[in-house]
């Protein structure tokens, strides 16, 4: 299944509300989301194959030969690097000190302070060896050294309450590899975190599209009011995105697979304090004032739901992402990141 019919789904939900329905629906409910077919035309991947993303020529020719031809200037100033990753459960003697992986331990200098929410210590989702990531994509982000993406499984949290910080954290690590060593985690860690597998990555670079939901979409002019334009559209996505080993996809930077709200002005408003689980947070006068700076906000790490790498799943078959100010990646704040669950 390809990235894009996987999320194909557009929903509007308040995240309060979307807790209640992921929930219900995981615990023996079944709400399917329709997924469109591509069309043979624009050549999607099948499931079952793999193919890497499109380079930005090779998307541009998509696009040039797809029904958006017309659209080309517009959706070729939308093209964004984006870096798949793949990953595929192992040994953890199989990967070495320093290696990309999710799951597992973190490798880290002596003396690492071990992140925590309400005392409790977060699990290690993901390490990321920032020479692994295709130099072409990195678009902003370090070329050397580790980023490191925790997350309390047990809490759960969705990010759209400011209590949520702390939570979640990504610590960027820049030492010498001679100095990492393989750190065992606070003996009180949960279960939830400990059962994560070790999984190896991947990573390929290309480039990706806006999903029709994502509020980036917006400003393109792209009219899918015609019969099978929206299908048509996620398929051409589908082309650029490529297809991985798996249904899941994981990704650094690009654009994110939307599956409820607009995540940039979440992000923003919640890391600046105000509660968006309902209406009212999003319609007060601080909103209005911060409003603005939504457009700092960039995807960092988007993490789909993944049974048989790592062994975790987002509330119903959702998605975990990373986001982070485009100030902040300069100066390499990251721990000024913010993380928003989205599920169906």
């Amino acid at each position: 299944m390809s990235p894009d019919m996987r999320h194909g789904s557009s929903r509007h939900w308040y995240p309060a509300l979307s807790i209640a329905l992921c929930v219900a629906s995981c615990c023996g409910r079944d709400h399917p989301s329709p997924a469109p077919s591509p069309l043979p035309s624009l050549s999607a991947s099948s499931p079952g194959t793999s193919s890497p993303p499109l380079g930005r020529d090779a998307a541009v020719a998509a696009i040039r030969s797809s029904p958006f031809a017309a659209s080309l200037p517009a959706l070729d100033k939308a093209l964004l690097p984006v870096v798949r990753i793949d990953a595929r459960a192992a040994d953890p003697a199989d990967i070495p000190v320093g290696a990309s992986h999710f799951g597992g331990l973190p490798d880290v200098p002596p003396g690492f302070a071990w992140p925590r929410f309400k005392s409790i210590p977060l699990g290690l989702l993901a390490q990321v060896r920032m020479q692994d990531v295709p130099e072409q994509a990195r678009d902003g982000l370090p070329a050397s050294g580790w980023l490191l993406f925790f997350y309390e499984m047990q809490a759960g949290t969705w990010g759209f309450d400011p209590k949520d910080r702390d939570s979640f954290r990504v610590v960027y690590v820049d030492s010498p590899a001679a100095d990492l060593v393989r750190t065992q985690p606070p003996p009180e860690l949960p279960e939830a975190s400990r059962a994560l597998r070790w999984s190896a990555l991947s990573f390929a670079a290309g480039v990706s599209l806006p999903d029709p939901s994502d509020s980036a979409f917006d400003a393109l002019g792209v009219n899918l009011d015609a019969d099978e334009a929206e299908q048509q559209y996620r398929a051409l996505a589908d082309r650029i995105a490529g297809q991985g080993p798996s249904d899941s996809y994981h990704h650094l930077l690009g654009y994110p697979q939307v599956i409820q709200n607009d995540m940039r002005i979440e992000a923003q408003l919640a890391s600046h304090g105000v509660y968006v689980g309902g209406p009212r947070g999003y319609e007060g006068a601080q909103a209005g004032a911060l409003e603005a700076g939504k457009a700092d906000w960039v995807l960092l790490l988007q993490l789909d739901t993944d049974e048989s790498g790592p062994g975790w799943m987002w509330g119903d078959s959702g998605t975990l992402f990373f986001w982070i100010r485009k100030q902040d990646l300069a100066a390499r704040n990251f721990g000024a990141a913010w993380m928003i669950l989205q599920c169906y």
